[in-house]
């Protein structure tokens, strides 16, 4: 089952179980027939009738998103609005998908050195994986059947007695060329003139694996960590960990919240939603209008969640069952999002695709630097997403005693309507489907307001290949998505 909720302005997805439809190419006419149909009940005079069609639209996903988003610009006010919703709901929900969709593989490993089979996992998985270990030269021996790559990396540990750590790299920008003008050496691909998020690396070191309770939710590990001093005391703290697949960038936990614990004396806990963690206050704290806001910490230490619990008459030893649900986020890369299929006669034209996501070509030139280049000025609009610290400033701003102009930024939060988000990006493709290479990325403009962000840019594109053609022009952008993920854990020690 997949469940929605909304929290701090971004759509977030419950994980369950979700049975992916046909995609709307794959289905028959008779069927893209009856989604027509069910798309025009949308704007039915019964209120029954419209909400049985937005039921049915729901339950078949992605099989309906092409006709949804053709119907975001319906004559029909209700329609649109409905198709608009229906249309984001489904395409947050493809995005979150792809994100806890974990790697998996196997591992085999027969009296190997660790440094052989750190190199092996590194390899097998694609993560930079570094072994910062005296350890390197024991051998171990592992067999697993095909498990996620968290699975695989803890039975290493376990085998190997190794921890984990991470290392997050500074965000990178294009390499700068003539001022204004970003670009690469030697044609490697250049994002846009904003930091964007780099994989982290996973660093392994010897020690001893901890054995607390762990959830592996697809590319997400939850466990719990050590018990955490508090000033209250009528409660106790376990922090609720997160680690993610290293290809889930700018990773953090939101927060936790607990729906059932029971500890080993039989007494059911009530969860104090309202705990504040204590080691996070001060520290540039600021309170706007009866709330308090922290700075955001780098994304490598915002991997836990506090889960204050209410003490019991008794005092337990252990929880037989700690069940709830982990709110986190990451950035994602998703695309298309708009397209126009031949960038040669593009000039002028314009694309829309994903709800509220358009581009526009300006121009096409060739390059006469015989290396087969071409250079395309385009403007694109796409929705403002704000991550829950912006949102979070904005809901307690609104409505109070505070008013701003300008450029304003609180701990870290830019508050002037600008996102802070990497800009969107290009891709030029060439008749068989090859990705041509970035050169340079020039000229960039932005402007935004709450709602939207529009930016120009002119990129240079180098083919694949000699003699290939440019064909397709698609517009892609990194964006946080929000996920919600849920989890039991048994028999959990309080110490």
């Amino acid at each position: 089952m997949t469940r929605w909720h909304s929290i701090g302005g971004l759509l977030v997805l419950v994980m369950g179980i979700c049975v992916i439809p046909l995609t709307a190419d794959d289905r028959p006419a008779e069927d893209k027939a009856s989604i027509a149909k069910l798309v025009e009940k949308l704007g039915s005079d019964e209120q029954d009738d419209r909400d049985d069609a937005e039921a049915e639209l729901a339950k078949l996903g992605p099989s309906a998103l092409e006709a949804l988003r053709k119907a975001s610009s319906h004559s029909d006010a209700e329609v649109r609005r409905r198709a608009r919703k229906l249309a984001s709901a489904i395409e947050y929900q493809m995005n979150a998908e792809a994100l806890l969709a974990p790697k998996k593989l196997r591992l085999k490993l027969d009296d190997v050195t660790v440094a052989e089979a750190v190199e092996k996992l590194a390899k097998e998985s694609g993560y930079r994986i570094e072994l910062d270990s005296a350890a390197a030269s024991r051998k171990v021996t592992l067999s697993t059947e095909e498990v996620t790559f968290n699975e695989a990396l803890d039975a290493l540990c376990r085998k190997a007695l190794l921890v984990q750590g991470r290392t997050s790299p500074t965000a990178k920008k294009a390499d700068t060329g003539k001022k204004g003008e970003w670009g690469t050496k030697k044609g490697k691909a250049a994002p846009l003139p904003a930091e964007k998020p780099e994989p982290e690396t996973i660093v392994l070191s010897d020690g001893t694996p901890s054995d607390a309770p762990v959830v592996y939710a697809g590319s997400v590990r939850l466990r719990v960590l050590p018990l955490v001093k508090t000033k209250k005391d009528d409660l106790f703290v376990l922090p609720i960990e997160a680690i993610a697949e290293p290809r889930l960038l700018d990773f953090r936990v939101l927060r936790v919240d607990v729906d059932k614990a029971t500890d080993d004396e039989g007494q059911t806990l009530e969860f104090f939603a309202g705990y504040e963690d204590e080691m996070k206050k001060g520290n540039g704290s600021v309170s706007i209008n009866g709330r308090t806001f922290r700075p955001r910490p780098p994304a490598i230490q915002d991997r836990t969640s506090p889960a204050a619990l209410k003490k019991g008459q008794k005092t337990g030893k252990g929880l037989r069952e700690l069940s709830g649900h982990l709110i986190v986020s990451a950035m994602h890369e998703s695309g298309p999002l708009a397209t126009l299929e031949d960038v040669r006669k593009s000039e002028g034209q314009s694309a829309s695709g994903k709800v509220g996501y358009s581009l526009k070509v300006d121009s096409v030139t060739d390059l006469d630097n015989r290396k087969g280049e071409v250079k395309v000025t385009a403007s694109v609009s796409t929705p403002l997403a704000e991550d829950p610290a912006v949102s979070g400033l904005r809901n307690a701003i609104r409505g109070g005693n505070v008013r701003f102009n300008g450029n304003v930024n609180i701990n870290g939060v830019n508050l002037n309507g600008n996102s802070d988000l990497p800009p969107p990006t290009l891709r030029l493709f060439d008749e068989k489907g090859r990705a041509w290479e970035v050169v340079s990325v020039s000229g960039l403009k932005q402007s935004a307001t709450q709602e939207r962000r529009d930016c120009s840019f002119t990129v240079v594109f180098r083919p694949p290949a000699e003699g290939a053609k440019a064909a397709k022009l698609s517009l892609y952008s990194t964006e946080p998505t929000g996920l919600v993920i849920p989890f039991t854990l048994k028999d959990v020690p309080l110490k």
